[in-house]
């Protein structure tokens, strides 16, 4: 693996870190859902979980503020990895973690062990250029 490649993983990693805290904490506003976040999520975008299906920006998008406004969560990463494609076009970001539902946080916190699985494309004309345009699916 050339520096190149190592420094794009590393540049991918810290965004989907950064990603998910802001997506998976509820204390974040939906402002900075709009700003950070919105600009990488394709217009084909996938969101599944055990409970629920949407398909698309825009509906991802409502989601994801309405998930913010109805729960109060956090999220602590324990583990993330990058893994590109051959020939750098895109990949996929596996995040392992806690989300803890601080619904009533007073009385307790409910811990739900989450793996998070963003696959991604990317653009730009080398490595180093490279820049995560997704999730994909």
């Amino acid at each position: 693996m050339g520096k190149a490649e190592r420094e794009l993983i590393q540049n991918l990693e810290e965004r989907f870190r950064r990603m998910t805290v802001l997506l998976y904490d509820t204390s974040v506003p939906p402002r900075v859902l709009e700003e950070e976040v919105l600009p990488f999520i394709g217009e084909d975008i996938v969101f599944t979980d055990p409970w629920q299906r949407g398909e698309g920006r825009e509906n991802y998008r409502r989601g994801a503020a309405g998930f913010h406004c109805m729960f109060s969560f956090d999220f602590d990463i324990f583990q993330l990895n990058v893994q590109l494609e051959e020939g750098h076009t895109g990949g996929r970001a596996i995040v392992d973690g806690v989300m803890n539902l601080r619904q009533f946080s007073w009385l307790y916190t409910y811990p739900l062990r989450t793996i998070l699985v963003y696959d991604f494309s990317l653009v730009g004309s080398t490595a180093g250029e490279a820049q995560a345009r997704g999730p994909r699916a």
